[in-house]
């Protein structure tokens, strides 16, 4: 990794904590349009498509700690045990924490990656799915093999693209703290303060941007394949309008599901939905269209992930101006109020990284789990990579953090 050790964050200083102001929003609903919704269908062939999905699990752990002090990973209890839980996501920074606050400082990335890999297998940073919890959701919702093989492929990728959102969020900080250490002897960001203080908030914006995450890059990510192509376009797309409109837009467990404020018009995503089945190739754009973004004065567009920079600045030290942290249910936030970094700092179409000089697939273990017969259908057979992995259509940038593959528990 071409960034050092941030010593001065790892010392947990009272200095990286601060009173910190929320955008103030209107709370209001946005009743979210499905052509099929009170109708139900004709025919007894689409009964288990005329089901929505209900009281979706979170795709997050709660962390116990309020203090940097406090982390330790060994300690960490296994969060699929829980069985409310589809998957979770382990800062690499809490890594780096609960090694100094058992080992001193780390000297560098190398003695932080080792420390990992000993770690137990729930507690290790990257991304984690609860196999079990997964296949029980679906299988109460389901009555034939067909429904339920498509049900799981698709909220496999949903949860894999949300959990990757929080990579990607992380990437975002690291990128942050480089540009002040290049430009700024005095300033610093403490990326563990700013997950530390945005956990367990029922506004926290980043799980916006995860879901979005989930959406474009998992839901309607068309690398994916149809694991089950005997399924009719008619039955698909009746099914998946119904599982996005009601399963992620209609979820009231704030912050999830609040991606709904953030839209132009919530009877817009009824298009997307449609795209995916029947014009794939423009799925994945119309997302990005449908949000309500103003442009600020800058030289480039805004995104979401001008946001989430935002929030993150507020964990900037001796910074001259004090900006507000948006709220997951912001939408009108004015751009051209946003902390001034954001309109430099990762602009990439969402995905490309200026500062890393390669970029690589992500990978998921096979374990012999239920999940593995999905993931080999929904992936090319060119997804194959050897000792049990596949490659997932996600990139990760090891020069900037090197994930490991996707665990399933």
């Amino acid at each position: 990794m071409n960034w050092n050790i941030p010593v001065d964050e790892l010392d947990c200083d009272n200095r990286f904590f601060r009173d910190i102001s929320i955008y103030e929003d209107d709370l209001f609903e946005h009743p979210f349009s499905n052509n099929y919704d009170g109708e139900g269908f004709n025919s007894e062939r689409f009964y288990e498509y005329d089901r929505p999905w209900k009281d979706v699990p979170d795709m997050d752990v709660q962390f116990p700690w309020t203090s940097c002090r406090d982390i330790a990973l060994e300690a960490f209890d296994p969060a699929c045990n829980r069985g409310n839980v589809l998957g979770y996501y382990i800062p690499y920074h809490f890594v780096m924490v609960s090694y100094r606050n058992k080992y001193g400082v780390p000297k560098s990335h190398e003695e932080v990656l080792r420390y990992n890999d000993n770690l137990p297998r729930h507690s290790r940073f990257g991304i984690h799915l609860c196999e079990q919890t997964m296949v029980d959701y679906i299988k109460r919702r389901s009555e034939s093999s067909s429904y339920f093989d498509v049900s799981l492929a698709l909220l496999v990728q949903d949860v894999i693209g949300h959990e990757w959102g929080h990579y990607r969020a992380e990437l975002n900080a690291i990128q942050k703290m480089m540009h002040l250490q290049s430009t700024s002897s005095n300033q610093r960001m403490s990326c563990v303060n700013y997950i530390l203080m945005m956990n367990n908030r029922h506004d926290n914006f980043e799980e916006v941007f995860a879901d979005y995450c989930g959406l474009k890059l998992g839901i309607f990510n068309t690398k994916y394949i149809n694991p089950n192509p005997r399924i009719t376009k008619e039955e698909q797309l009746h099914m998946t309008k119904f599982q996005l409109s009601r399963g992620l837009f209609k979820n009231r467990n704030s912050p999830y599901g609040d991606l709904r404020y953030w839209m132009k018009n919530p009877y817009e995503m009824d298009d997307a939905v449609e795209s995916l089945v029947h014009r794939p190739n423009v799925a994945n754009r119309l997302v990005k269209l449908r949000l309500n973004l103003n442009s600020a004065d800058g030289p480039v567009s805004s995104d979401l992930i001008d946001v989430l920079t935002n929030n993150q600045a507020q964990f900037v030290t001796n910074r001259n101006s004090q900006n507000k942290i948006v709220s997951s249910r912001g939408p009108y936030v004015d751009f051209n109020n946003l902390d001034s970094h954001w309109q430099y700092m990762a602009k990439d179409n969402f995905m490309k990284i200026p500062s890393a000089s390669k970029k690589t697939s992500l990978k998921i273990e096979l374990s012999g789990s239920q999940l593995d017969s999905v993931l080999e259908r929904i992936l090319s057979s060119t997804s194959k990579s050897g000792q049990g992995l596949l490659k997932l259509p996600l990139n990760t940038f090891p020069t900037l953090l090197p994930i490991g593959p996707v665990l399933i528990h």
